[in-house]
């Protein structure tokens, strides 16, 4: 039988032009694409960057994951992540921040309205040429012994702060 009938209106990326933006770069796991979907609109972020190699928003595991959150935000996937970014930061005046290992205590985040939070891929990270673009890079401080967080849970965090 049909669980679902989901109209996939889509948005270009110059209709998230209101508000702070969450960009995910190659996010390859359904789940985690479907809990930072949902961690987005809890904490009231609507708009929703997705790079080109990044997993189907309407992937039936991506879609039980939002929890019905997908149909609270606005999503955009992008043909090029860069010339995006090159052109939101140009036209729209957005800044662009992401997290690495080495970068400022993420606990000095600010949301801004002009903002582009971006989020690598679970297993690369960010794309060395959106490196390039970053305005400011921010890192989670752990304890223990992990590599590395989940990126859903990086997330999480990062938009736990900025609310």
């Amino acid at each position: 039988g049909v669980l679902a009938v989901i109209d996939q209106t889509e948005i270009l990326a110059d209709q998230l032009t209101d508000g702070p933006i969450i960009c995910l770069d190659a996010i390859k796991d359904p789940g985690n694409l479907g809990t930072i979907i949902r961690t987005a609109d809890w904490f009231g972020f609507k708009n929703i960057l997705l790079s080109e190699d990044t997993v189907d928003v309407y992937n039936p595991k991506t879609v039980r994951s939002t929890m019905g959150s997908i149909f609270h935000v606005q999503i955009a996937k992008t043909g090029n992540l860069l010339n995006t970014l090159e052109k939101l930061k140009k036209d729209y005046e957005y800044k662009i921040y992401s997290l690495d290992l080495e970068g400022d205590s993420h606990k000095k985040m600010k949301q801004e309205a002009k903002a582009i939070y971006i989020f690598g891929s679970e297993s690369q990270g960010l794309r060395s040429d959106l490196e390039k673009i970053v305005d400011k890079s921010y890192s989670i401080a752990g304890n223990g012994q992990a590599e590395s967080l989940n990126v859903a849970i990086s997330a999480a965090i990062i938009m736990a702060q900025l609310k």
